[in-house]
């Protein structure tokens, strides 16, 4: 992430003689290695809550129930402010305890939230959105596909 004084933190950024990029997947709190934007205006933002940015780069809280705020641009919120803490758009975050099953999908949920259950009421959008990779940190990835649930 560019922070405002102009430095980039390449703290958890390795970049190898192979040209591939590594991204520091065990972070401690309030960390994300990854591709990040400083995107949108003011402390609008809460740390460990997924958001959808609509037309007006404002951030609004992402959810399974509403097309917009599920099929998207998603992005998880690495802190209060999005142009200066970042909004996370893939990469590996910091989830204390966050309890998903390792290694399984995790699925957008109501209000910016995630779990490993995938929705399953009529109306719902089904969109995986990453893989817990330990029990502090999760690879956020979230599917370019998602499909939307309709009545049995």
């Amino acid at each position: 992430i560019v922070a405002s004084t102009g430095n980039i933190d390449i703290t958890f950024l390795e970049a190898s003689s192979t040209g591939s990029i590594a991204f520091n997947h065990q972070q401690a709190e309030n960390e994300g290695s990854g591709n990040a934007c400083l995107m949108g205006t003011g402390t609008t933002t809460q740390y460990n809550v997924m958001y959808w940015t609509s037309g007006a780069v404002s951030w609004q809280n992402a959810d399974k129930d509403t097309s917009a705020a599920a099929t998207g641009l998603l992005a998880y919120a690495l802190g209060t402010d999005p142009d200066v803490d970042g909004m996370m758009l893939n990469g590996f975050v910091y989830q204390e305890d966050h309890g998903f099953t390792i290694g399984a999908p995790l699925y957008l949920k109501d209000n910016g939230q995630i779990n490993n259950t995938a929705p399953t009421a009529a109306g719902d959008y089904v969109r995986i959105i990453g893989y817990a990779t330990t029990t502090d940190v999760f690879y956020f990835n979230p599917d370019n596909t998602f499909i939307k649930l309709s009545t049995p």
